[in-house]
């Protein structure tokens, strides 16, 4: 495993000084050496492995891309492609952040490719049905405390394995010896304890507010775009939910004593964040207090399986991925 880290810094250490001249197969070259690290991080480096080569999002560089680290696009939007991972360069510091960066991406990609609720989205013009604003919401929360946990569990997994004497936090200590207690209890708390600026900003309401303004962007867009009928609104299960964090035989959102059920009746919302939900809830014609269908549900009237609807929207995904000259210039697949 060290021989494959050296390989990869020294294709770091290959990169011109200015990203916009970025070598494209040396970059190509460095995710390979990171793939090979993931096989030298256990069974679960493996099992994640796997999955990120079932998964295989098309991953590019964008020097433009100055906002954050790197971005997810589960569906394609305003000329961005559909099922990718995009980098920027505060990704490309240096090699162990940039680890970190496609851990987290890649729990996006891989939650798109093998769950059906990340397919039941407005920005997603095929799907005849759609969750609700609150479940939404829900679904981006239990999405980023998962990709942050796996995230932090990789971060932890590789520094031991590059220094198996190097001393560790108390919450480092859980996540080796009680993983079943420790990571489902990070994974809960997480987003609470990132601050962001003033007023008790939080990690948790700025993805909120993240949701809530895609889904109405998403709403308008699908509006004026979409001839079909208007979708089905769903809501998630209790199935969903725990499915959303079952990942590398973990159970990041199972009921527990510490951890309390995640549900769209409980949403930690600001005064402001719940008068637009009740906003896009009235645009879409339902209330949160109404009992809507599952997904499953919603998907069986119409004649799905949950595996049949996720197999088609898969196949309307790749149709609807334009690969560009461009594109081919500023990306690659591994």
């Amino acid at each position: 495993m060290k021989d494959d880290w050296k390989r990869a810094i020294r294709a770091w250490n290959a990169y011109p000084a200015h990203e916009e001249t970025i070598d494209v197969p040396a970059l190509q070259r460095l995710l390979e050496a990171q793939n090979r690290i993931y096989s030298h991080l256990g069974s679960q480096g493996e099992e994640f492995l796997e999955l990120m080569r079932l998964a295989s999002p098309h991953e590019s560089y964008d020097p433009e891309l100055e906002s954050m680290a790197a971005r997810y696009d589960s569906h394609a939007s305003e000329g961005a492609l559909a099922h990718a991972i995009t980098y920027g360069p505060l990704a490309l510091r240096d090699p162990h952040g940039l680890f970190q960066t496609r851990t987290h991406e890649f729990v996006h990609a891989i939650h798109c490719h093998t769950l059906a609720p990340f397919q039941a989205i407005p920005g997603n013009h095929h799907s005849p049905v759609i969750l609700s604003p609150a479940d939404a919401c829900l679904l981006m929360e239990l999405a980023e405390r998962a990709a942050f946990t796996i995230e932090r569990l990789f971060k932890l997994k590789h520094k031991m394995a590059l220094r198996p004497n190097a001393e560790v936090s108390a919450m480092e200590y859980g996540f080796l010896h009680s993983p079943d207690i420790t990571i489902p209890q990070h994974a809960a708390s997480y987003l609470e304890n990132i601050a962001l600026g003033h007023d008790n900003y939080t990690g948790l309401m700025y993805y909120r507010d993240m949701a809530l303004d895609i889904y109405q962007a998403d709403i308008l867009r699908r509006e004026q775009t979409s001839t079909a009928y208007p979708p089905v609104i769903a809501r998630l299960s209790a199935a969903d939910i725990l499915a959303t964090g079952h990942l590398l035989g973990l159970d990041l959102f199972a009921p527990q004593p510490f951890i309390p059920a995640y549900s769209t009746d409980s949403l930690p919302v600001t005064n402001q964040q719940d008068m637009k939900l009740q906003h896009l809830e009235n645009w879409i014609g339902i209330t949160r207090q109404q009992d809507l269908p599952t997904l499953a549900e919603a998907l069986s009237d119409l004649g799905y399986t949950e595996e049949g609807y996720l197999r088609e929207q898969q196949k309307l995904q790749k149709r609807g991925r334009p690969y560009t000259v461009k594109d081919q210039i500023k990306g690659f697949r591994l």
